[in-house]
């Protein structure tokens, strides 16, 4: 076991299991994971990851040891069930990030890592997603299910020693329903930057996501097939651009003279550089949305729903309140008065200010030092390759 100093001590390690390798250019949860990781890592932990539904390549195991973190892989770990059996007792922390590692894994890592300190990452709270969904959709059957899966969710609340989630919405949802749960409101770090900006003859107005996620796809036929047609009437010329991953074919049937249809790019930036504004038309969800905290980072405005604003602002804050709307007509008022320089600069300045106050390194050091078991300052720094 890598870690270990000349003289028995050792770095702590720090387990983090999820679907896939984590890939920021796919999800938001993807871009929290490592946000995590690397936080863990400057917290004094040794870090691994393993994925639970298909292993990574030679690619992502590449990209991951670049960045410290060392990648459980075939022939010597199989499964995170391998991985918790062969390290054991080994372990300080084990990182559980969405629900269903949490379902597969957490009574695992009691029984086979009993003295880890297990944290469950909620990522979202998918039953109050799928909550809102069935009721926007008239869908009893859905219900139904959300209601079954709340119960599992409960249950993994009550067995990690800590949960994290995004969303102050969802923690307190979470501390109602299990007030045993150890609930903790953790961010991402989001850096603001210099935004690429090219001028476009006409204004774009572009929406990101990862489109294999049932809120995303909703947002995307919305947008074009409900809020567009107003747009065209009240600014001739306006363009709108989907972005994203996982696109299926129903998000390519939408593309038309005016909408245009982009898979994943390597460089976000680069795809929003003569963007105008974002949007986020999200009926259903929940958490904390990436499309959002993205838009402000790279220093675009916003308009959006309710639901893609709740857990960030005070919809009564009058900057925000003209930022939000639940109606095709309400979208169409908010992007033409975003549309205006100074009120776009307006709402970019405050969300930045909330990036810097709330999604910067240090509000996620802040928040996840005091979950991680300490570190003893007088460990050697040489340290052997880990595992594999």
């Amino acid at each position: 076991m890598a870690g270990i100093t000349q003289d028995g001590r050792r770095h702590p390690v720090a387990l983090f299991i999820d679907d896939f390798a984590p890939d920021p250019t796919q999800d938001a949860g993807s871009v929290a994971l490592l946000s995590h990781i690397h936080t863990a890592q400057s917290l004094g932990y040794r870090c691994c990851f393993m994925a639970s539904r298909s292993a990574p390549s030679e690619k992502d195991r590449l990209h991951l040891k670049a960045q410290g973190i060392d990648c459980l892989v075939p022939p010597v770990f199989t499964c995170p069930e391998d991985a918790l059996r062969q390290l054991g007792d080994r372990l300080d922390v084990v990182y559980l990030h969405r629900l269903n590692n949490a379902e597969r894994y957490s009574a695992l890592t009691r029984a086979l890592a009993p003295t880890a300190t297990l944290i469950w990452s909620v990522a979202e709270l998918t039953s109050l997603r799928l909550h809102r969904q069935a009721a926007m959709e008239s869908r009893p059957e859905l219900e139904r299910f959300a209601s079954r899966l709340e119960v599992r969710e409960n249950m993994c609340a009550w067995l990690a020693d800590f949960v994290l989630t995004h969303s102050p919405v969802e923690a307190g949802r979470l501390s109602r329903t299990v007030p045993t749960a150890n609930v903790h409101v953790v961010p991402w770090a989001v850096p603001v930057s210099p935004r690429k900006e090219r001028s476009p003859e006409a204004p774009v107005i572009a929406f990101v996501g990862h489109f294999a996620h049932d809120p995303n796809l909703d947002a995307a036929k919305w947008l074009v097939l409900a809020i567009m047609p107003l747009l065209r009437k009240a600014i001739p010329g306006i363009r709108c651009r989907l972005i994203g991953s996982a696109m299926p074919h129903a998000v390519h049937m939408l593309a038309a003279e005016d909408v245009e249809i982009m898979e994943a790019v390597p460089d976000l930036e680069e795809a929003l550089a003569d963007v105008s504004l974002c949007v986020a038309p999200l009926r259903f969800g929940a958490g904390i949305k990436g499309k959002v905290l993205e838009a402000w980072a790279i220093g675009l405005p916003i308009v959006m729903t309710p639901i893609a604003a709740e857990g960030l602002v005070d919809p009564a804050d009058p900057i925000w309140r003209n930022s939000i709307a639940d109606t095709p007509s309400g979208f169409v008022e908010r992007i033409i008065a975003l549309l205006k320089p100074t009120t776009a600069r307006k709402q970019v300045a405050a969300g930045q200010k909330l990036l810097k106050a709330r999604f910067s390194e240090q509000a996620v050091f802040k928040a996840l030092a005091p979950l991680f078991p300490p570190v003893p300052d007088d460990l050697d720094d040489a340290d052997p390759t880990l595992l594999n």
